[in-house]
């Protein structure tokens, strides 16, 4: 019996394992998608122009552009949210085999990366489609960074002890610095649980923040757009 259930935790946690990747990369593909044809699309359609003479601020247009995107990020916090709260639910049935794992935590880290990642992946993919001319060019660079920055937590976080032996402080730096884009991780109730899953969420806070920021500014510096300003009131 005891072997039975070993089968069936495994088998149970791979499936929810590749569900949970699947469900992500589908709505990072998704947000990616919507959100680099935003200004490549009307370089293609040669509207771009027409965007850019429009009597709205350089904020006003990425506001109201990223909104179609915001509207798909909606949306796809259903899935997300389904197979993150049924992984949960899992783990906390299955709590005898993760004795450390605190419910609450993992809740809040869950709604946090659903909340922060995928409006801060669609920004990425703004400023892609400012710097390049074609959607493919810009879809291409903001996945593989968007790769790049995943690929820490998936190959190390929770594997430093087997890896790199009694390295404690490297799975924490790696939960801090990188995003989870996959299931959950079994965080534990350990203050330094807490204290690392804040600072990983301000700091990604802190980056949607600039991304969107910047959006604007770049808006004006790449897209050529005439737009004066207190710092540069010549520069129409």
């Amino acid at each position: 019996v005891h072997l039975s259930d070993n089968i069936a935790w495994d088998t149970g946690f791979r499936v929810l394992d590749l569900s949970s990747y699947a469900v992500w990369w589908i709505a990072i593909f998704a947000v990616l998608s919507s959100a680099t044809g935003l200004i490549s699309g009307e370089r293609s359609r040669q509207t771009l122009d027409v965007l850019l003479s429009t009597p709205m601020s350089a904020r006003q247009i990425m506001r109201e552009k990223f909104a179609g995107v915001q509207r798909l990020i909606l949306v796809l916090w259903v899935p997300l949210g389904t197979v993150i709260g049924f992984h949960l639910w899992w783990l906390g049935q299955m709590s005898y085999r993760t004795p450390d794992f605190d419910q609450t935590l993992n809740l809040l880290q869950s709604i946090a990366s659903g909340i922060i990642y995928l409006p801060l992946i669609g920004w990425l993919g703004v400023h892609a489609s400012l710097r390049f001319r074609s959607q493919i060019a810009a879809m291409t660079a903001s996945l593989v960074l968007v790769l790049a920055m995943a690929a820490p937590n998936v190959l190390f976080a929770g594997y430093g002890s087997e890896r790199f032996g009694d390295s404690w402080l490297f799975d924490r730096a790696v939960s801090a610095l990188f995003p989870v884009t996959g299931p959950p991780p079994p965080l534990s109730a350990a203050p330094l649980s807490y204290a690392v899953t804040a600072t990983h969420f301000l700091i990604y806070t802190l980056i949607w923040v600039w991304l969107r920021h910047r959006a604007a500014v770049d808006l004006v510096r790449l897209a050529g757009r005439c737009e004066p300003s207190r710092r540069t009131p010549r520069e129409c």
